[in-house]
């Protein structure tokens, strides 16, 4: 797998004297008396994306109340039939039609936008996806729909990777190493060696989390990002689709360290 690394450093160095009898949160193992440097590194992993799913909300001007269902008729049979041309004009820009799910409901009428009253989400899995090819399907897709005198509003994607497990390790070595170059030149600034690793915490989960007016909402493109957000829209709604992003993964780690420390703080370093 293709992998790009990127380190982005916070730092959060703090030393003290841990007296007997005190806690040192998250350093298991480390023992009353015993001075101590915390530092946090924090990294990330990305790779090209296995699969990406695009879902396009179709909208219907909004001239008047929502049409009563008539007897009769299935449920769902004339948003499937309005939105017919915009699934086919997906299929000739290239998306797969098997992997095409139209998707309504009663929900799905509080996607409305200005445009109008939302008729029918389309959701659309690609394989291997590029950048260009993504902009293609929605441009494709918005054509149709304003030739219908439908209009695309919410454009979300989210991207996946069959193996997220060597992104998140890969994340986690460079969050510990960024941890590790903090820590020595902490140590160096306060005159002291840096010793062995008595604690550690990974608080990556704490870390990524974004909010939202309804709650937590995940990053985009991050491993195990497949999970739709938390909103008020219902639980279809994942995140927005960036035009001009690459279609990645990124695993992101946090990592607390906490390294024991010889010597007084402001005395040489021991070599």
């Amino acid at each position: 797998m293709r992998t790009r690394s990127v380190v982005r450093s916070t730092v959060v160095a703090v030393f003290g004297i841990m007296l007997a009898g005190a806690a040192l949160v998250g350093a298991q193992g480390a023992s009353p008396g015993q001075l101590g440097i915390s530092v946090i590194g924090r990294g990330e992993a990305s790779a090209p994306a296995d699969t990406v799913t695009l879902q396009l909300t179709v909208a219907e001007p909004n001239y008047g109340p929502p049409s009563v269902p008539q007897p009769g008729v299935v449920p769902g049979e004339r948003e499937r039939t309005a939105v017919a041309p915009v699934v086919a004009a997906l299929v000739a820009a290239g998306a797969p039609e098997d992997r095409i799910e139209v998707v309504v409901g009663p929900t799905i009428a509080d996607f409305g936008t200005s445009f109008g009253l939302a008729l029918a989400l389309i959701e659309v899995v690609v394989d291997n996806p590029e950048r260009e090819q993504l902009g293609d399907l929605v441009s494709a897709a918005a054509v149709a729909a304003a030739d219908e005198r439908l209009a695309v509003g919410r454009i979300s994607a989210v991207y996946a990777v069959a193996d997220c497990a060597p992104l998140e390790r890969e994340a986690r070595e460079l969050a510990v190493a960024d941890a590790q170059r903090q820590a020595d030149v902490m140590a160096e600034l306060i005159g002291v060696s840096r010793g062995e690793i008595v604690g550690t915490r990974d608080v990556s989960a704490d870390a990524q989390s974004l909010f939202s007016p309804y709650g937590p909402v995940a990053p985009p493109n991050t491993c195990g990002a497949e999970t739709p957000a938390t909103t008020g829209y219902g639980a279809y709604v994942l995140p927005p689709f960036d035009p001009t992003a690459e279609p990645e993964v990124t695993a992101y780690a946090t990592i607390e360290l906490t390294f024991a420390m010889a010597g007084s703080p402001g005395a040489t370093p021991a070599p």
